[in-house]
């Protein structure tokens, strides 16, 4: 992106301004970004940091049994969706 090795915060903080106007989030992760349209994600559950604090200090911790957790707890909702999607 604009042909560079480092990019200006103000230059970053700019682009993604302007790709919300255009309905789009930037996800920043590390050294990467992402992007996702927002009508794709509003629908998406909301859940604070204080609920899944005990399975982000599992994951951490590298238990891996917090997965499997996750997981059924995915299933179960998605089993539950009464939504009509066919």
């Amino acid at each position: 992106m604009a042909g560079r090795i480092n990019l200006r915060d103000a230059f970053i903080e700019e682009w993604e301004n302007d790709l919300y106007e255009l309905n789009w989030n930037v996800l920043r992760v590390g050294d990467y970004f992402g992007l996702i349209r927002a009508d794709n994600i509003s629908e998406w559950a909301r859940i604070s940091s204080v609920r899944i604090k005990t399975m982000v200090e599992r994951v951490r911790n590298e238990d891996l049994k917090v997965w499997d957790e996750i997981e059924a707890s995915i299933e179960t909702r998605d089993a539950g969706d009464d939504s009509d999607e066919d």
